[in-house]
């Protein structure tokens, strides 16, 4: 199975070369739920192995095409929901 996300250019901005900042499109990545949930375990299972949460965060997120910051808010959001950090869970999937 590969693992990744797939790349998708905005809606509202792909047609409008105007509305780009910077003369840079704005892009989506949408990961599936099984995705996001292995890319998260793999985090917490490999964090042993790297000088830091931050330094294993950046390797996984390599191996899934996101960047580290995506990954890095879907642990955070992992952690609150595990009750391993304080803030209200999520709902969302």
């Amino acid at each position: 199975m590969a693992l990744g996300c797939t790349q998708t250019s905005a809606p509202e901005i792909a047609g409008d070369p105007e509305s780009c900042e910077d003369g840079v499109m704005k892009t989506t990545n949408r990961c599936s739920p099984e995705v996001r949930e292995r890319a998260i375990r793999l985090v917490f299972e490999h964090r042993s192995e790297y000088e830091s949460q931050w330094a294993a965060t950046g390797s996984v997120a390599e191996k899934v095409r996101c960047t580290p910051e995506t990954l890095r808010k879907w642990l955070r959001r992992a952690e609150r929901d595990e009750g391993k950090r304080p803030g209200a869970a999520s709902d969302d999937p």
